[in-house]
């Protein structure tokens, strides 16, 4: 059973006569003005406090009104309290609300007279002190509040705006909440909306380390703002994701609350005439926000829809239906309502969507359907809100969501593959066949043909339909003679004219043109054919022969294929370090037309053999291109994390080379070769392989460190060698040498003195690079003076 709401009427109405009290908890309020006649004025300040606080308000005060242009003080007035009661919770009527969801109002009137002035006026007053609980507020309970309006020069003829309604906004945790802060103007001025950090004025935190009360005369602006407490600022009043929003043209406030609390914030609404800001009254305000327990927010889904949806985004192309169902779900009894830019009166070009509003208990549907044209894509998402309140307790809740519908234009129609011509020499019949490539049939109007003779201007011959594949013209008189050409193009839904097909004549389809072998290369052990590409090749069947390159070999059917679609065939696991395998290609078109036999390619088998300090290699020549082959290039890199660099270069009908200039710093080198067709760009590779230098060393037997100049230092020669070390031992054991570079000898000398003369013993350890195996070398060597 709902809980009945219980309103605190406030209603000290008695005064401290001459006494100055401080008050913790004023909320807000703000002023407006009334014209009475000529220059007279009703000025009126509603003042807003927390119920908790039990100080009465103020019997009279004393507000000052300022020139706008010099900030000089023009009067200060003693206003008299008119009125004083309880305001009214905006919230749900089944709520009791706890301690301190109450607040007071009172107001305060008098009528002035101001005279013309260009520069206009402002009206204030301040009071202290805010709620000492206010979360967005640095040192809350010692900061004021600068009660503030505009008015403009008296001889324009001018009222203030009013707020429509009395504020005491309390929400609830976590839940999405709107207010109201529209305002009327009785003038049909003009008016926006816009949060403003609250104004403390001076009589306490920042400004004074002493807080006062009131004002014991009116200050002149501008006026200290409130310092906002960590976490929180003007683009962020609650602190919370999303932020506080206020629509600037109406006035709506929106804003999901995290933390329970209260909150000082404040809303200016400016006066604008012909463009010109003539006026502004400002309301503060503090809102609760408050743990509500005992519902839940309806639960919205979408249905049944026509297109994909990803989270709340709909994308969809121009022409397409878009329709779902939408379903809101709730222990209560609701109300779904919609707003949008795609329904009647939004401004787009017709049809529009339509949707409708529904209500009922505990299950509320709706529908949506949009039948979209080639008027309405465009890159910006189109917008449809739906907002579904129930009647729940302790407060009704809301649940919004906003989709958005993408309308992408139409994609043109990608140019259809064209297969083949069916030439009929001896009737004017002659069928072009082809194959739609467009992945979304359901945009196609239709495909145009376009047809030249002899090389003439293409005109249009005709048109098919999607789904058709071919096109039959017959007034392809003597085609012998003539060649006919021809292209496609297709047009979508919307009329766009799609890319033009490659151009298809009858002379080539008489006889089919074969194939071109490019190049083939060494891939590991698989042999990568590079190949000439046409429209048609996928629909082609390709007949494959293949042959070992020695001699007394022919070729012999290898592999038939139904269609290629890129320009490479891979043969894969093939003894490629050991033979040369040739390849040549028949193609049979569509239209069972049979071509020639492509050129041959052939794999470059390349060979070596090593012996020690030299690698002597071969390679079988490439076929075949047009024009031969130019040269060839070797190419040579260390096996352990080299990069391959240009060895050497040769002419056509070099296939051998002996490589003496090897690097010791490693003992495994691969090689490749390439042959260059320098006329067509073309390049074809060989396999790879690896030779392998053994370790070796060499150590003379006796060195003379005498300083003439002749075997002076005892230095081991070595070759491809990964590490080493060297050892020299005197006759009682005692190493009187040693190094781990290959290049550093033994100059005859031991603790910096000359070694004697006799025989010394060495250990040289060092790995070789084939299979890292240490091996050693041991020996004497004698030093002779």
């Amino acid at each position: 059973m709902p809980l009945k709401l219980k309103i605190f009427f406030c209603t000290i109405l008695l005064c401290m006569s001459g006494l100055e009290v401080m008050s913790k908890h004023i909320a807000g309020g703000d002023f407006t003005y009334r014209r009475l006649s000529g220059n007279q004025f009703e000025i009126t300040l509603k003042l807003f406090r927390d119920c908790s606080d039990f100080v009465p308000f103020d019997n009279t005060i004393l507000i000052g009104v300022f020139n706008k242009g010099t900030n000089g003080l023009v009067g200060s007035y003693t206003v008299a309290l008119k009125d004083s009661g309880g305001l009214t919770l905006t919230g749900s009527s089944c709520l009791t609300p706890p301690q301190g969801v109450c607040m007071d109002k009172c107001t305060y009137v008098d009528t002035i007279t101001l005279a013309n002035n260009p520069s206009g006026y402002y009206v204030s007053w301040e009071r202290c002190c805010r709620n000492n609980t206010t979360l967005n507020l640095n040192r809350p309970g010692d900061t004021g509040i600068a009660y503030y309006m505009e008015i403009p020069d008296p001889a324009m003829i001018d009222n203030s705006p009013r707020f429509t309604t009395d504020p005491l906004p309390f929400m609830c945790v976590g839940q999405d909440f709107s207010f109201d802060f529209s305002a009327t103007d009785p003038d049909g001025d003009v008016l926006t909306y816009s949060l403003e950090t609250p104004l403390a004025g001076d009589l306490g935190y920042p400004v004074k380390a002493t807080v006062s009360p009131v004002w014991s005369a009116p200050s002149p602006g501008p006026y200290v703002t409130a310092q906002w407490a960590p976490g929180y600022s003007l683009s962020n009043i609650t602190g919370s994701s999303p932020p506080m929003t206020l629509n600037s043209s109406t006035g709506l406030m929106q804003v999901k609350a995290s933390l329970q609390g209260y909150y000082a914030m404040a809303v200016v609404v400016r006066e604008y005439r012909n463009g010109n800001l003539i006026g502004m009254i400002r309301r503060e305000i503090e809102f609760t926000v408050i743990n509500c327990l005992g519902n839940t927010a309806p639960q919205i889904t979408y249905q049944n829809s026509t297109a994909t949806i990803n989270g709340l985004t709909f994308t969809i192309y121009e022409t397409d239906t878009l329709c779902f169902t939408i379903k809101a779900t709730d222990s209560d009894s609701m109300s779904l309502t919609y707003t949008g830019d795609i329904f009647s009166g939004s401004g787009i070009t017709p049809p529009y969507a339509t949707t409708s509003t529904a209500s009922g208990n505990g299950t509320v549907t709706s529908s949506f359907c949009w039948y979209t044209t080639c008027n309405h894509g465009r890159a910006a998402p189109y917008h449809v809100t739906y907002r579904v309140e129930d009647n729940g307790c302790p407060t009704h809740f809301t649940s919004t969501d906003s989709l958005h519908i993408y309308v992408l234009p139409l994609p043109a129609i990608p140019p259809p593959n064209l297969y083949c011509l069916e030439v009929d020499t001896a009737t004017t019949f002659i069928k072009l066949n082809y194959r739609d490539t467009f992945d979304m049939p359901r945009f196609i109007k239709r495909f145009d043909i376009y047809r030249n003779v002899n090389g003439g201007a293409f005109t249009p011959v005709g048109s098919t339909v999607k789904g058709q594949n071919s096109f039959t013209d017959n007034t392809a008189s003597n085609s012998i003679s003539n060649n006919y050409c021809y292209f496609i193009r297709g047009i979508n839904q919307c009329g766009d004219i799609g890319i033009s097909s490659d151009t298809i004549c009858s002379n080539d389809q008489i006889n089919v043109k074969p194939l071109t072998l490019y190049s083939s290369h060494i891939n590991g052990s698989s042999i990568v054919i590079n190949l000439s590409t046409a429209p048609d090749n996928v629909s082609s069947i390709f007949y494959i022969e293949k042959k070992l390159n020695e001699s007394g070999y022919s070729y012999e059917p290898y592999l038939t294929l139904n269609g290629i679609s890129g320009d490479t065939l891979e043969d894969l696991n093939q003894q490629v370090s050991e033979k040369s395998f040739c390849y040549r290609i028949t193609k049979q078109n569509f239209c069972n037309k049979t071509s020639p036999a492509s050129n041959e390619s052939c794999s470059i088998l390349l060979t070596g053999s090593s012996i020690p300090l030299q690698h002597h290699l071969k390679w079988t020549p490439y076929t075949e291109w047009a024009g031969g082959v130019s040269g060839y290039n070797l190419f040579r890199k260390n096996h352990n994390g080299g990069t391959y660099a240009l060895l050497a270069s040769f002419p056509s009908n070099e296939f051998e080379y002996t490589d003496g200039n090897i690097p010791q710093d490693d003992g495994v080198f691969d090689y490749y070769v390439a042959a260059i067709s320098d006329s067509l760009g073309l390049t074809s590779t060989s396999n790879e392989i690896s030779l392998i230098q053994p370790a070796t060393v060499y150590s003379p037997n006796a060195f003379t460190p005498n300083n003439d100049g002749l075997n002076d230092t005892w230095l081991p020669l070595s070759g491809f060698i990964k590490t080493y070390n060297l050892k020299v031992f005197n006759r009682w054991g005692n190493i009187v040498f040693e190094t781990s570079g290959t290049s550093n000898g033994w100059d005859g000398t031991y603790k910096g003195a000359d070694a004697p003369i006799g025989v010394y013993f060495y250990v040289i350890t060092y790995q070789n690079y084939v299979d890292n195996q240490t091996a050693y070398k041991r020996g004497t060597v004698t030093l002779i003076r």
